[in-house]
C-alpha cells in the first residue's frame, strides 16, 4: 500500500508540524495510520498508534469522504481513500489466511462460513435446574432469539418468586438462586 501522494510530497505541501483543528494531520501521524489500517487495525488502535484518538481519525476520514462527495482533492480526501484501500487490502489478506487454512483445518471453513451467513453460526446454552445440575444443549439460535428467550425466563422466574409467598406475604424458598437477573417488578420479594 501506498501512502496517498500528498503523503509523498509533503516537503512541498505540507509541514508535519502543521496543525488541523486541535490535532496534527502530518506525514508521521499519516503513515502510521495506513500501516495500521495494513495490518487489519480498527480505527481505535490505528489513531492510538499514529498518536491520535479515534475519535479524530474518524473525523478525519469523514472530512476526507465528505470533500470526495463534493469533488475536493484535499489531504483528507486522498486520506479517506488511502483508509478504504489499506482496510480492503488487509481484509484480503486475511480472507487469502482463511482460505488457505481450509484444506488443512475444517474449522477454518466453518469460521468462514459462519461470518458469511450468519444464520449457520451456532450458540450454547446452559439450562440450571433447581437441583443445582446443569445441562448442555447445543441449540442453533440467534442472538435476538436468545435475548427474547432470557427475557421470556426472566419474567417466569419474576412470577414465580411474586406467587411464592406464605400467608403473612413472606417469600417461600422457591429454590431458583437470586442472581439479579429477575426484572424489577420483584423488588423487595
Amino acid at each position: 500500500m501506498t501512502a496517498p501522494q500528498w503523503v509523498d510530497q509533503s516537503a512541498a505541501r505540507m509541514n508535519p508540524t502543521t496543525v488541523r483543528g486541535a490535532y496534527k494531520l502530518s506525514v508521521e501521524a499519516c503513515k502510521r495510520i495506513l500501516d495500521a489500517f495494513e495490518m487489519g487495525a480498527s480505527f481505535d488502535v490505528a489513531g492510538r498508534f499514529a498518536g491520535i484518538s479515534a475519535r479524530t481519525l474518524h473525523q478525519w476520514n469523514a472530512q476526507g469522504k465528505a470533500d470526495i462527495a463534493a469533488g475536493l482533492d484535499t489531504e483528507y480526501a486522498q486520506l479517506a481513500n488511502a483508509i478504504e484501500i489499506a482496510r480492503g487490502e488487509a481484509g484480503m489478506k486475511y480472507l487469502r489466511n482463511i482460505e488457505n487454512a481450509i484444506p488443512k483445518d475444517w474449522r477454518a471453513a466453518a469460521y468462514k462460513l459462519e461470518r458469511m451467513f450468519p444464520e449457520y453460526a451456532k450458540s450454547s446454552v446452559t439450562i440450571n435446574n433447581t437441583n443445582n445440575n446443569s445441562a448442555e444443549a447445543g441449540i442453533t439460535v440467534s442472538e435476538s432469539e436468545y435475548d427474547n428467550a432470557l427475557h421470556s425466563v426472566t419474567e417466569v422466574v419474576a412470577q414465580i418468586r411474586r406467587s411464592s409467598t406464605d400467608q403473612s406475604g413472606r417469600a417461600l424458598d422457591d429454590g431458583i438462586p437470586d442472581d439479579g437477573y429477575s426484572d424489577s417488578t420483584d423488588e423487595g420479594v
